[in-house]
């Protein structure tokens, strides 16, 4: 591919507002997984999430961003 001067980005919806992220920030997208929840998280955290051994902390968008 060619160097045009544009940038590539993933593009992901949040709360009803559409985000671009550079393709170089995410590492990977995967669909769900099982969530195991977190007593006494802050509410923005859903809980953890084992994606092929390791943790991964999942957050909720539109808490985040309202």
């Amino acid at each position: 591919m060619s160097d045009t001067g544009t940038t590539r980005v993933v593009v992901c919806r949040v709360a009803g507002e559409r985000f671009a992220l550079p393709v170089a920030a995410v590492q990977e997208v995967v669909a769900t997984p099982e969530l195991a929840r977190l007593p006494g998280a802050p509410e923005a955290v859903r809980g953890v999430a084992n994606v092929r051994g390791s943790l991964v902390t999942v957050v909720s968008g539109p808490v985040l961003f309202g």
